[in-house]
């Protein structure tokens, strides 16, 4: 087991993670590979969503694929051969894909950093917060000790005027 930020991580099933999503990768690469498959706009759409669950929407993988076109744009269609232009942009696809499995068995699956209500704030507005909590705090006890108008724990001494007990009590301690 490997202890990260707090967090036990079990290594079997992280590992069994990362097994997953490679597959996952795997089965989209094959899909795109065979030529029978017809479907490529819901493929495009699931390998996308893969990509950004497993390495994060951030990554340069999601952009270079997200941002993938098939698409030939030319001025002059007459000079320009399709298939080799295809069969480049197939290359380029099947790289990406390869590239996305091997950061994927490299870094593993992306875990979007956790905030919590602090991690909204600047730095300086925190600090500005706790000096003003502890001036006030130290202000308040100076305060409180000097008007003793005000105290959470009376002194207990053997006196009758800060006694509350019966006066049975009060007669036998005062003999």
């Amino acid at each position: 087991m490997l202890i990260r930020t707090g967090v036990v991580i079990n290594h079997k099933r992280a590992d069994m993670r990362i097994r997953k999503a490679i597959n996952l990768l795997k089965t989209q690469k094959e899909i795109f590979e065979s030529e029978s498959y017809n479907n490529r706009e819901v493929w495009f759409q699931k390998t996308a969503s893969l990509i950004e669950l497993f390495l994060g929407r951030e990554s340069n993988e999601y952009f270079a694929f997200s941002n993938f076109k098939f698409g030939i744009l030319t001025a002059d269609p007459d000079n320009v051969d399709f298939s080799a232009v295809y069969k480049k942009k197939r290359k380029e696809m099947l790289g990406l894909l390869d590239n996305c499995i091997d950061k994927l068995n490299i870094i593993g699956i992306y875990k979007p950093p956790q905030t919590n209500i602090l991690s909204t704030y600047n730095n300086w507005i925190l600090l500005t917060i706790a000096v003003a909590i502890f001036i006030a705090g130290l202000s308040s006890g100076i305060w409180l000790s000097e008007n003793k108008s005000f105290s959470l724990f009376p002194n207990f001494n053997n006196s009758s005027e800060n006694y509350t007990g019966s006066k049975v009590e009060l007669e036998q301690n005062e003999n």
